[in-house]
């Protein structure tokens, strides 16, 4: 998902949690009427699910502390909105459940609107569809099916085992620089003269 959502739990910058789960599909139909969220949240969500709700460009709160209770309780994995939320001071004590959004304001919706619960919605910028992967850290959200996430997950665990042997080198007790430890030089050579070229690691 694009940066407009930014994770609402401050205190897991210092706690490194990962949020994952099944994708439970919210779309509004009238902005800042908060009520698909409480009907999903209340009525249809299942345990390890995450909410990803599409609020139209709400501008009021559309989830607060007493949703994030519901949610822990219910054991969802999280709620990403593509809109703004209020009590973060509250949802800072919360370790079990992440909650994702585009901002804080303490003017609260209406709940007057039922909203559906579609089998797709756009949040963040990306197509989310029902029984999608979703998967937040503090960075942010990453989305798409399962058989994505599997193919992907080796070139994944790959690229953190090269990336901890660039931080050995750096930290560790030889010093060693980025370049030494790369084509660096060669490759930006090559690409000043338009030639082909990728960067490899050397380590």
């Amino acid at each position: 998902m694009d940066t407009t959502i930014r994770p609402m739990n401050h205190r897991f910058d210092a706690i490194p949690t990962i949020m994952a789960g099944v994708a439970r599909t919210v779309a509004f139909t009238e902005p800042n009427d908060f009520l698909p969220v409480m009907r999903a949240l209340a009525l249809e969500a299942k345990s390890d699910e995450v909410l990803v709700v599409d609020t139209l460009f709400s501008t009021r709160a559309v989830a607060g502390e007493i949703f994030g209770a519901e949610a822990r309780r219910k054991g969802l994995a999280g709620i990403v909105i593509d809109g703004p939320i209020r009590d973060t001071a509250h949802l800072d004590h919360d370790t079990a459940m992440r909650m994702y959004a585009t901002g804080t304001t303490p003017y609260s919706g209406t709940t007057q609107s039922p909203g559906e619960l579609p089998t797709a919605v756009t949040c963040g910028g990306v197509e989310v569809r029902q029984g999608d992967i979703v998967v937040g850290d503090n960075d942010g959200v990453l989305v798409g099916p399962w058989d994505a996430f599997s193919e992907l997950t080796p070139i994944a665990k790959a690229i953190q085992e090269i990336e901890g042997k660039l931080m050995d080198g750096i930290t560790g007790p030889t010093k060693r620089s980025l370049a030494s430890m790369t084509n660096l030089e060669e490759h930006v050579q090559r690409r000043l003269e338009g030639k082909a070229s990728n960067l490899e690691f050397r380590i």
